[in-house]
């Protein structure tokens, strides 16, 4: 059977990556029961399924996209090891093992199956984002529109976020019920007031909501509906709503980076910075790779900050800076950080950098915008 993104018409909905579940083969002389190669499988699929992007299929071949792998048992350990294969050009996109135990095994299947079906989908994303690289590849529908308004929105600029925001709002006429676009129309919105784009921040930031709301309506199970709707709530200091709409999304796809991104964001402004630590570290652990990690870095080294644990916070915010994408406000993170320890010539380095990347940086956004 096949599970296809409620708000995908039967007209585009070849539109949507296809992925194959392969059964996992069985190697090495030690019994492998069907619980562990079924049941591997079947919560894999589960958790793709999870996370809304994608149609599946464990009965027949797709056209775009295969998982297979290969299990070894010893005793009882047994290592998986699964690739996702693109299947129009029969190249290898990923590949990973993993170890768990018979004496777990629910555990263990369900651990792999949440770092595993992150992955897949990851690579599913970014292999998907090339095949809409520019206008040439626009054929009109809906989806092919949204995945060109996720590029220029992951680009972090106002010209790209303005681009994005247009966008989205061609593939909503295109087609009303294509809830990924209100989603994508909600980040924007929400980076433009955190950024100052240019857009009136509350507006801004209400129209974020709004969007969101309109996903969530249109099919409520779309993690990412919830995680749009925290983000822009978290900035409107609805600290409640914020968590309870991170929470869900957590809850409705516990492989999805960005819930949990969803859930460090809300903790961290509700002053509740040792959650918001370990909602980083666990959106960091299922997507390591993303164009936005060093918004996971910077998130994390203001909770570190606010948490007294000044080395820690001068680590992620390094990091931060040195990331793709990465925003002005990581270099001011870093130099706070590296005063509070003493590191004044550190400090002043990253201060003197930040001036020099954009010289109209004034202390007051931090405190404006940024909490």
């Amino acid at each position: 059977k096949s599970v296809m993104p409620r708000g995908a018409s039967a007209t585009r909905q070849s539109r949507w990556p296809e992925i194959y579940f392969e059964p996992l083969e069985k190697l090495g002389p030690d019994h492998i029961s069907p619980a562990i190669t079924e049941g591997l499988r079947d919560d894999l699929a589960r958790e793709v399924a999870q996370h809304r992007l994608a149609t599946l299929s464990l009965g027949t071949k797709s056209n775009r996209y295969k998982v297979d792998g290969a299990i070894r048992k010893s005793g009882e350990k047994f290592r998986t090891t699964l690739r996702l294969i693109d299947v129009d050009s029969g190249s290898l996109i990923w590949s990973e093992a993993f170890d768990g135990s018979t004496a777990d095994l629910i555990d263990a299947q369900q651990r792999i199956a949440v770092i595993a079906a992150s992955r897949i989908m990851t690579q599913v994303a970014a292999r998907e984002a090339q095949r809409f690289d520019g206008d040439q590849h626009d054929d009109g529908s809906a989806y092919a529109i949204w995945q060109r308004a996720r590029q220029h929105c992951l680009r972090f600029t106002q010209q790209d976020n303005d681009i994005a925001k247009r966008l989205c709002l061609d593939a909503i006429k295109a087609d009303g019920e294509f809830a990924a676009a209100y989603i994508t129309l909600a980040k924007a919105e929400t980076m433009d007031a955190l950024f100052g784009y240019g857009g009136d921040r509350q507006a801004c930031l209400e129209h974020a909501v709004a969007s969101a709301q309109t996903a969530i309506s249109i099919d409520p199970s779309i993690p990412g509906a919830h995680v749009a709707q925290s983000n822009a709530l978290a900035r409107l200091m609805d600290f409640d709503g914020a968590v309870i709409a991170a929470e869900t999304a957590t809850e409705l796809c516990a492989s999805y980076s960005d819930a949990h991104y969803a859930s460090l964001v809300a903790y961290y402004y509700a002053g509740l910075p040792e959650q918001a630590v370990h909602a980083a570290q666990e959106a960091i652990r299922l997507d390591p790779n993303s164009p936005e990690i060093w918004t996971r870095y910077q998130m994390l080294a203001r909770s570190f900050f606010d948490l007294g644990r000044h080395e820690d916070a001068l680590y992620y915010a390094h990091k931060a800076s040195i990331s793709p994408n990465a925003k002005q406000v990581t270099l001011a993170m870093k130099a706070a950080a590296a005063q509070q320890l003493g590191e004044t010539d550190l400090a002043r380095s990253a201060a003197r950098e930040l001036m020099h990347r954009d010289p109209a940086f004034k202390a007051d956004y931090v405190v404006q915008q940024l909490g």
